[in-house]
This record gives structure tokens, sequence and C-alpha cells, in this order.
């Protein structure tokens, strides 16, 4: 018998489906949604893959969730700041720089607004 046989659940469908409509009403304002766009943008223009419109969507999810873990209702761009990392640099792909780089750059040269 493999070991995973005998894994417990730890969350029920319907506890994922909660945890994911609560992140889902995280409110994202226009400006820190501009900065996402700026943010991917950024990305593209410095190498030969950026981030995509799906990639920005789940740079934006994944500040939801992070905005939920800190007990807010509402992202703010630290979030974005925190996740575009985790999110972004394996989407990201150049010849001379890696993902890590790029986006690193691109949190450090775009302003936030």
């Amino acid at each position: 018998e493999h070991p995973i046989e005998s894994l417990d659940a730890v969350a029920s469908v319907a506890d994922v489906r909660r945890a994911r409509a609560t992140a889902a009403d995280v409110t994202v304002r226009e400006p820190v949604r501009a900065y996402v766009s700026r943010l991917a943008s950024y990305t593209r223009k410095h190498a030969q893959l950026g981030a995509s419109p799906r990639g920005a969507i789940a740079l934006v999810r994944a500040a939801q969730v992070r905005a939920v873990f800190e007990g807010r209702d509402y992202v703010i761009p630290d979030d974005i700041q925190t996740e575009a990392p985790t999110v972004w640099s394996h989407r990201v792909q150049t010849d001379d720089d890696d993902g890590d780089a790029v986006v690193a750059r691109a949190l450090r040269e775009v302003t936030v607004e």
C-alpha cells in the first residue's frame, strides 16, 4: 500500500469552495489593477516572454488571498509585490536573465501610483 492511501483530507470540497469565494470577494481597486498591468507590460518589454494577461489575473488572485491572510478585504500594492516573484518568475523567460531578475527589476522600477 502506498503511503498516500492513508492520508486524511484536511479540507472538504465545501471548505475549498468557501475559501475561493472569500478570496474572490476581496476588493481590488483600479489603481492596483493598473499597477499589475504596468508590471506585466514591463516584463513583456524586458523579456522574450513576459507575464501574460492570465499571469496578471493569477497575480491578482494570489494578492487577494494574501489580503485575506492579512485580515483585509482589499488588496494593497504590498500584496502584489509580495506575490509577484512566486507567481511570475517561472512565467518570464529571457536569454540573458532569469525570470526572477526581470520580476525583481519590474518591482523596483515600476512605480505605484
